[in-house]
C-alpha cells in the first residue's frame, strides 16, 4: 500500500515491512527538507523492501531524527554498515540488528579497518545472528549494554571497548571465530554482567579485565573450555567474600 506518512501526526511507532512504501510531498513540492515526525520514537524495518523504503532517499532520513529506539531486521541488501543512515538519527538510544546475512560483506571504499558508529546518545546495542559480519565499527562513549550473539564471523571486538567506561553488561554468545578480548578492558569502570558462552576459541582474559572481574555481580561462562578456571576463580573469589563478610558479623 501507499502510505501518507504525515497524515499521522502523533505516530509514535512505525513498523516497515515487506508491501510498505512509504509516501512523501515530491521533490518539486518541497521548498524545506521534510519536518521530522516530532512524535516518532521506535522505528522497526523489516525485509529488504522495507530498508529500501525507508532509507533510500537520504531527503527522507529528516523525517526520524527524533527517533530514540530503531530495530533491523530480515534485511539481506544490507552488505555494510549503514553509517551514513544512521548518521541523522542523532536521539538514538537503542539499536537492535539481527538477521541481516550479508552484513559486513562489502566495505565502503576509501573507509578505514575501523569505522565510528555516528551514535553520540546510544545505550543499548545488539548484533544478532548476523553470519557474514567479521568486525564491529568504534562505539560510542555513551554505550551501556552490548550484546553480540550468535555473529559466527566475527574474529575481533572493537579494540576501543575499554573506554567505554558507562558500560555495565557485556553478552558474547555464540561467535565461533572470536580468539579473544581486546586488552585495555580494566576502563570498564561500570561493568556489573559478563556474560562469554559458546566462544570456544577464545583462550584467555585480557589482564586488564581479569582486574573488573571481583566487581562483578554475574559473571557467566560456557562452552568456553579454556575459560573455565576463569569461573573458578571468581567463584572462588565469592566463597572467600561471603565467608569474610560472615566472619566480621555483616
Amino acid at each position: 500500500m501507499n502510505m501518507p506518512l504525515y497524515s499521522w501526526p502523533s505516530l509514535t511507532s512505525l513498523k516497515v515491512g515487506l508491501l510498505a512504501n512509504m509516501v512523501f510531498p515530491p521533490e518539486d513540492q518541497q521548498i524545506q527538507s521534510p519536518r521530522p515526525l516530532e512524535t516518532l520514537r521506535s522505528l522497526e524495518v523489516k525485509s529488504d523492501y522495507g530498508f529500501i523504503s525507508t532509507f533510500s532517499l537520504p531527503a527522507r532520513l529528516d523525517c526520524f531524527t527524533v527517533v530514540e529506539e530503531l530495530v533491523i531486521s530480515n534485511c539481506s541488501n544490507i552488505v555494510r554498515w549503514p553509517l551514513v543512515e544512521l548518521r541523522c538519527l542523532a536521539r538514538l538510544r537503542s539499536l537492535h540488528i539481527s538477521h541481516c546475512t550479508n552484513l559486513g560483506q562489502e566495505v565502503l571504499e576509501g573507509s578505514s579497518s575501523e569505522e565510528n558508529l555516528p551514535l553520540l546518545q546510544l545505550e543499548r546495542l545488539s548484533i544478532q545472528f548476523c553470519d557474514s559480519l567479521t568486525r564491529i565499527p568504534i562505539l560510542p562513549t555513551s554505550l551501556e549494554q552490548l550484546d553480540i550473539s550468535h555473529c559466527r564471523s566475527v574474529v575481533a571486538l572493537p579494540s576501543d571497548l575499554g573506554n567505554l567506561a558507562k558500560l555495565k553488561e557485556l553478552y558474547v554468545l555464540g561467535c565461533h571465530q572470536l580468539r579473544a578480548l581486546p586488552d585495555g578492558m580494566d576502563g570498564l569502570t561500570s561493568l556489573e554482567a559478563l556474560t562469554i558462552r559458546e566462544c570456544p576459541k577464545v583462550q584467555n582474559f585480557p589482564e586488564g579485565l581479569l582486574q573488573r572481574i571481583p566487581t562483578l555481580k554475574t559473571l557467566t561462562i560456557g562452552g568456553c573450555p579454556d575459560l573455565k578456571c576463569i569461573g573458578r576463580v571468581y567463584h572462588e573469589y565469592l566463597l572467600s567474600l561471603e565467608l569474610s563478610m560472615l566472619g566480621s558479623g555483616i
